[in-house]
């Protein structure tokens, strides 16, 4: 009688397990999961600093403001500058990016639906809410952006055989 009880409830927790593990759906924690894994890891981490983090860079000296080319200026690298950024300039100025790339912060996953003109279920838009993640960066770049913005986003995820997988984000 004991050997059928634990038998019984070996099969049921065998099978709850293997259901509960193989299951496509996608939770709001499960997209944050690989969000946090994949999303932006390939991509240059192009800054484009607010007016507090802009003067505080000046303040470092790691970069200077060029006003003979635009009205307001545009920041330009100094010498200090080209061990943490490059230039990714497209002629108005200001854009640089991380010589050692940032990671992203995702704070929260705000949404999940069915990807537009997707009937099958295996296409996703999860929208979210991201910063930069600074945590890596060298104490003075740390310093200068420490409080970043959040920024919210669409991430489009599709189910493939092995599992969730991002395709794009905006």
């Amino acid at each position: 009688m004991v050997h059928k009880v634990i038998f019984s409830i070996s099969c049921t927790l065998l099978f709850v397990i293997m259901c509960g593990c193989n299951s496509q759906e996608l939770t709001r924690g499960k997209a944050k999961k690989i969000l946090k894994a994949g999303w932006f890891t390939a991509q240059t981490s192009v800054i484009h600093p607010t007016k507090a983090e802009t003067d505080a860079l000046v303040a470092k000296h790691l970069v200077a403001i060029d006003k003979r080319v635009f009205l307001a200026g545009t920041m330009v690298l100094l010498p200090d500058g080209q061990h943490f950024f490059i230039s990714t300039d497209t002629g108005w100025g200001g854009n640089f990016s991380l010589v050692a790339p940032v990671k992203v912060r995702i704070i929260e996953v705000t949404g999940i639906s069915d990807a537009p003109g997707d009937a099958s279920g295996k296409r996703k838009i999860v929208d979210c809410e991201w910063n930069w993640n600074f945590d890596d960066a060298p104490p003075d770049i740390k310093s200068i952006f420490a409080d970043q913005p959040t920024q919210t986003a669409n991430v489009e995820l599709r189910l493939y055989d092995d599992g969730w997988r991002v395709v794009e984000g905006k």
